[in-house]
């Protein structure tokens, strides 16, 4: 075999490897699983036809879920037949069920005492008689696990795997326990403890599923005549099918309310939340404050508490859990409520009554982050007034007695007083209006706070005075009233009392302390305090010149204390004259002083790295021949490369 043949050989078959990938390779033979809207029956026999399976087939949608070639999808793009066709797209957990912790101690919880509950009032409500009785609502979620809090009226499983609507993941039963875990004396209470819950399990175990079990989950609600949807879940890919079976949702009277998601931030809303016909839903943290996982943005309605939040859990046990899909139910639940209080009002009617319900919060209106703020059966947001006509008196050399007349507000409930930020009593309206403080010791400085509360819990700013004990009789500062807020925060400010204590322990402090020397430093230690301040150049340390021992002792900086540079020169000259040296040799040696100091560094420092950038110079020159012999190297291969090869032809 000649060279000639070798070389046509190697051609071919690169020409080979070059074209496989645009021929073989670039067929692909994938397939797709798809949602295909359909116009009329020439489209909906083109989807039959032309599908590889069907999966569901959605009448009220005139829809189809299909799996095709992937070949096949522009075969559906702009048919006058085919309305639309998008991917089946994944949907999950608005947050994920792994951030759900759980109680070990479940049965030492206070039915009604969760924060989320009392800070929304949704006692009030059970109080005049609304419990979201007769209600249908839908959590479409992971499922409902069985719970002695809950009581599951019925449910479907829309996912592929099972039948059975349980939940195997733990989010839907902590989701329906905050819409409706009843009152039954222990554990949790939801916002509509009598409200019907319905489990419609439409993701699996992960908390995943896809828009086709979706679509299914929210067309069983339509045909079930549910009256709410609570959506804890989401995609961040927009839906023809889901738009529209939403729209369908809505107009057969149920209520669609979703949670915004937690992309943390300003227009990351995920859907459905984002679709007008769903009530969008953040979440506020304990001190009303946007949780900082919560995504925002316009098309935020409301926001509930989303922080930390106690509900019903798996095995019949108890969870904590942080996420926009906790508070979303706080709005389902609170819809439950006023369908019951107002009956002969239309689904849009109650969703405009929610507006009544809220704490502005933030910017006034409707914003961003609240939406029209933060929901609450209870809109009394206004503070009684404080106590009048405090009177302090001593009772004992420990013990002092306080009185005050409360206000007149009628929706005032008790007087909370405390003791050095210790709660010490509550005096409920109709009671004596006095209390007295014992067991105390004497010299001591006391706080005493008295707040008002109404019956909805707003607490006012508070009146707060300091008592000293003393056995000569009591001294009282003057009344003062600060910053109070409902989580009963104090502000910091000092007493007259303890200013006086601290002011004496003060004095003594100084009397036994030692006369202080003077610690002025020298010259040369002040220009070392002056080149370490911001934009000041300091010369490198280097090592000084070599000297007699004579010599350095008048030269060594740490030794010249108070003595200026000049001063020091002098006495160097004066040494120099007494010890016989030349003129010449005082010269050199001065020059080794000079050279040493620090206003000759940076010439020194110039002068050393001369033979340091010599060498870099001689490293670069190397490099560079190093560079021209091996191009020249090169060179000459190519060179006789293509002369063998001339010769060949």
């Amino acid at each position: 075999m000649n060279v000639k043949r070798i070389i046509f050989l190697l051609f071919a078959g690169l020409v080979c490897i070059l074209w496989q990938p645009v021929t073989s390779q670039g067929v692909e033979t994938s397939t797709k699983d798809v949602i295909i809207g359909y116009k009329d029956d020439v489209g909906k026999q083109l989807i039959v036809k032309q599908s590889k399976s069907i999966d569901n087939h959605f009448k009220s949608l005139s829809a189809y879920a299909v799996s095709i070639d992937a070949n096949d999808v522009e075969i559906y793009k702009g048919n006058e037949h085919i309305t639309y066709i998008e991917e089946n797209v994944p949907v999950t957990l608005s947050n994920s069920a792994n951030s759900i912790n759980e109680i070990k101690n479940g049965d030492t919880l206070v039915e009604g005492e969760t924060w989320n509950l009392r800070s929304s009032r949704f006692s009030y409500a059970w109080e005049e008689g609304f419990t979201g009785k007769g209600v249908k609502v839908a959590v479409i979620d992971t499922g409902i696990s069985p719970h002695d809090d809950l009581q599951v009226a019925g449910g479907v499983s829309t996912v592929d795997y099972t039948e059975k609507w349980e939940d195997d993941n733990g989010h839907g039963t902590h989701v329906a326990g905050i819409i409706g875990a009843e009152r039954n004396g222990f554990g949790v209470v939801g916002v509509a403890p009598d409200a019907s819950i319905y489990a419609v399990k439409a993701l699996d175990s992960n908390g995943e599923g896809d828009m086709d079990a979706l679509l299914k989950a929210i067309e069983w609600s339509i045909q079930h005549e549910m009256d709410i949807i609570n959506l804890s879940l989401g995609t961040e890919f927009h839906s023809d099918a889901l738009e529209k079976i939403i729209k369908q949702a809505y107009d057969a009277g149920t209520l669609v309310v979703g949670a915004s998601g937690n992309g943390e931030g300003d227009g990351k809303v995920i859907y459905p939340a984002k679709y007008d016909r769903v009530i969008a839903v953040s979440a506020v943290d304990e001190q009303f404050h946007s949780a900082p996982f919560a995504s925002t943005g316009p098309e935020v309605e409301f926001s509930a508490p989303g922080t930390n939040i106690i509900s019903t859990y798996l095995d019949g046990n108890y969870g904590i859990a942080s996420g926009t899909s906790q508070a979303s139910p706080h709005i389902t639940g609170m819809l439950a409520l006023l369908q019951q209080k107002l009956p002969d009002k239309s689904p849009e009617e109650r969703r405009a009554a929610l507006t009544d319900y809220v704490q502005d919060l933030g910017e006034v209106g409707r914003d961003p982050l609240f939406g029209f703020g933060r929901i609450s059966y209870i809109t009394d947001f206004t503070a009684p007034d404080e106590i009048a006509d405090l009177q302090i008196h001593q009772t004992g050399p420990e013990a002092f007695s306080i009185q005050w007349r409360n206000p007149e507000d009628e929706d005032f409930d008790k007087a909370i007083i405390y003791l050095n930020d210790s709660l010490a009593a509550e005096k409920v309206n109709g009671e004596e209006t006095s209390y007295t403080f014992t067991e105390l010791e004497t010299n001591t400085a006391y706080e005493v706070a008295i707040y008002t509360e109404d019956i909805y819990g707003n607490r006012s700013k508070g009146v707060i005075q300091t008592v000293t004990t003393k056995k000569s009789g009591l001294i009282i500062s003057e009344k003062q009233e600060e910053s109070q807020q409902d989580n009963g925060d104090k502000s910091e400010q000092e007493r007259p009392v303890k200013e006086e204590q601290e002011e004496e322990s003060n004095e003594q402090d100084q009397k036994n302390k030692a006369p202080e020397k003077d610690i002025t430093p020298p010259a040369d230690e002040e220009n070392k305090d002056e080149r370490k301040q911001p934009g000041i150049s300091i010369p490198a340390p280097v090592k000084e010149a070599p000297v007699s021992k004579e010599h350095s002792e008048h030269t060594n900086p740490a030794q010249s204390s108070g003595t200026s540079e000049k001063e020091r020169e002098s006495k160097q000259e004066d040494s120099l004259a007494a010890s016989g040296s030349t003129d010449k040799d005082k010269t050199e040696k001065e020059s080794q002083i000079k050279e040493s100091g620090v206003s000759k560094d940076s010439n020194k420092k110039e002068h050393s790295a001369s033979p340091a950038i010599e060498e870099v110079n001689k490293d670069e020159d190397n490099d560079k021949n190093w560079f021209i012999k091996i191009f020249t190297w090169i060179g000459d291969l190519f060179r006789s490369i293509f002369q063998s090869l001339a010769q060949v032809f």
